[in-house]
């Protein structure tokens, strides 16, 4: 999982190699391992878009939806 992350080139390699494992998935009939698959995929894809702003400019998901507003007004 990427939650330890904040290298956004290392979680989207780690996102690609979920994607890619995921056709795999795919063909099996466990419905509860491919929702877990997904999971795995939402989590990573979450902590590419935290790792875009560092933590010193925003620590919390509220800061920065307020760093973006202020870096891109408009």
């Amino acid at each position: 999982m990427a939650k330890n992350l904040v290298d956004p080139e290392a979680i989207r390699k780690q996102l690609k190699d979920l994607i890619d494992n995921f056709e795999e998935e795919l063909k099996r009939k466990d419905l509860r391992k491919k929702v877990l698959s997904l999971v795995l995929l939402f989590q990573n894809l979450r902590a590419l878009g935290k790792s875009l702003i560092s933590k010193a400019d925003a620590s919390s998901a509220r800061d920065r939806i307020l760093y973006y507003f202020r870096k891109y007004p408009r």
